[in-house]
C-alpha cells in the first residue's frame, strides 16, 4: 500500500497498482510505501519479493482486520484476504485463483515492510514511465509496454460478464442438470481433490472457479456453510483434512 498524507494504493498489480505510486510522486508530499503479504498474489515471486523488501515494519493482528471483514463478504480479493486471513492465524496451503500451485500462508504472511517512496519508484518501473500521464487511464499503456499486459484490461473483461454467469475456464465445470440447489454436493465432492493436494484454506474466487459457480450457487454455499465454525477461516473457506473428510 502507498501510505502517504493523501494516498493510499497498491503499488504492484500491472497498470492498476503503480499509478498511485507515481501520482504520490507527483503530489511532492512525504510518502511511505507499506506492502502488505508480499509474493501472497505469486504475480511476484515470494522469495524475490522478500530479498527485496525490507523487514516487516509491524505484523496485522485480528484486532486490525476485524472492520474490513465485512468488505470480503462483496469483493472476495484475494491478495487482499490472504494477508487478513493470516492476521487470523489461518495457515496451510492456500488454493488461489489463477495459479495452478498453492502458496502457504504462515507468520509471515500477516508482516507489513515499510519503504520510502523513492526506493519503491526504483524498484518499479511501470511506476516510473508515466510520468507524463494526467490520468490512470493514460497511465494504462505505459504499464502494458513494460509487464506486456494489463490487469485492468482482464478485470475489464471479467466485470463485462453477466454477474449470473458461470466461469467458463472452470476446473470442473457444471455437469449437465446441475442447477444451484446442487452446489453443496457439488462443493463435498471436489473438497476431497484439494484435500489430496494438501489444501487447506482456499479463496472463494478459486472456489467459485474451480466450481463454475455463478451468483446463486455461491450465495446458496455460503448460507448452508458459512455458520459452520470448521469452514470457517475468513475471509477464506476451510477444506477439511482427508481424514475427516472420510470419518
Amino acid at each position: 500500500m502507498t501510505d502517504g498524507p493523501y494516498s493510499r494504493g497498491f503499488p504492484n498489480w500491472p497498470a492498476g497498482g503503480p499509478n498511485p505510486a507515481f501520482l504520490a510522486a507527483r503530489t511532492g508530499l512525504p510518502t511511505d510505501v507499506h506492502v502488505a503479504g508480499p509474493g501472497l498474489d505469486r504475480e511476484v515471486p515470494e522469495a524475490e519479493s522478500f530479498a527485496r523488501l525490507p523487514p516487516p515494519a509491524f505484523t496485522l493482528t485480528a484486532d486490525a482486520v476485524a472492520p474490513v471483514r465485512p468488505v470480503f463478504d462483496r469483493h472476495p480479493s484475494a491478495a487482499s484476504a490472504m494477508p487478513a486471513a493470516a492476521a487470523r492465524g489461518v495457515r496451510g496451503l492456500c488454493g488461489i485463483r489463477d495459479v495452478p500451485e498453492p502458496l502457504r500462508l504462515d507468520a509471515r504472511s500477516a508482516g507489513v515492510h515499510r519503504l520510502p517512496l523513492s526506493r519503491a519508484l526504483a524498484r518499479n518501473p511501470p511506476a516510473r514511465l508515466p510520468a507524463a500521464s494526467r490520468t490512470p487511464a493514460e497511465a494504462e499503456p505505459a504499464s502494458v509496454e513494460v509487464c506486456g499486459f494489463s490487469e485492468i484490461a482482464r478485470e475489464r473483461v471479467r466485470a463485462a460478464a453477466p454477474a449470473e454467469t458461470a466461469p467458463q475456464d472452470a476446473e470442473f465445470p457444471v455437469p449437465p442438470g446441475d442447477g444451484p440447489a446442487d452446489a453443496v454436493t457439488r462443493y463435498a465432492r471436489w473438497q476431497a481433490v484439494l484435500g489430496d493436494q494438501g489444501i487447506t484454506p482456499v479463496t472463494r474466487r478459486r472456489l467459485s472457479g474451480m466450481l463454475a459457480f455463478d451468483r446463486a450457487a455461491d450465495l446458496l454455499l455460503r448460507t448452508r456453510l458459512g455458520a459452520d465454525p470448521t469452514r470457517s477461516a475468513s475471509p477464506l473457506w476451510r477444506v477439511p483434512a482427508r481424514a475427516a473428510q472420510r470419518g
